[in-house]
């Protein structure tokens, strides 16, 4: 995927990127409420976020179904989740689950409403691994949670001469929502894994300023200046 520098104006790169990752129209979507991604082998899935005693939260059943065959019984301020490689125990009100033989512990309480479990976000990669035996990665700023490794890191290259180009680099396939602000290209990516390490680059160029990543609810960012 190349991104062609033209002194002319940054419309050129628009088009470019448009016929390059989108090969069908792309709906933009506004998200008024706090989310997590969660990208897992099985797919990439949203679920919502609450705030619960100034600790983000939540539902635990909503995370784990997509990928695993656990079950939820609630038996008022109890709930158990069988089906799992671990019988799972929580209690209203608690800042603990009994796991199997292990005591899991969170940074904040469990909440049981209205035939929910909810649970600190921070506490999901630790109840994904003793729970369903699978290995989470949570990018707490950004609400992103990397199940099994489905990182997708990008690169970037620029290449300069009498007409510079810039090479952005994705392990698959990718369809971001491409706009443009000012002297600003942002490409916002709601499905993919996308990920970069550090965040952002500075180029020598008069053209081409620097590239910026960011990851917020939910969602991955890239946006390049010139």
């Amino acid at each position: 995927m190349r991104l062609h520098n033209r002194p002319r104006t940054l419309s050129s790169f628009v088009l470019a990127l448009a016929c390059l990752l989108a090969a069908s129209a792309v709906v933009r979507a506004t998200f008024e409420d706090k989310q997590l991604s969660v990208y897992a082998p099985q797919g990439t899935y949203s679920v919502r976020v609450i705030d619960d005693e100034n600790r983000e939260s939540a539902d635990l059943m909503a995370v784990l179904a997509p990928i695993s065959k656990v079950v939820l019984r609630i038996d008022g301020n109890t709930a158990r989740f069988p089906g799992g490689i671990a019988e799972a125990h929580f209690n209203h009100g608690e800042n603990s689950a009994q796991v199997g033989q292990k005591r899991v512990r969170f940074p904040g309480k469990i909440s049981i409403v209205e035939g929910r479990v909810f649970v600190p976000v921070v506490a999901l990669p630790a109840l994904l691994q003793e729970m369903v035996g699978m290995r989470g990665e949570l990018h707490e700023a950004g609400r992103r949670l990397f199940v099994e490794n489905t990182f997708s890191h990008f690169t970037v290259e620029l290449k300069k001469g009498e007409s510079p180009e810039m090479l952005l680099s994705f392990p698959q396939r990718v369809n971001p929502n491409i706009t443009q602000e000012g002297n600003k290209l942002r490409l916002v990516f709601r499905q993919e894994p996308v990920t970069m390490t550090g965040s952002g680059i500075t180029f020598d160029d008069p053209r081409l300023t620097g590239l910026h990543f960011e990851e917020k609810n939910g969602t991955a960012e890239i946006t390049i200046s010139g």
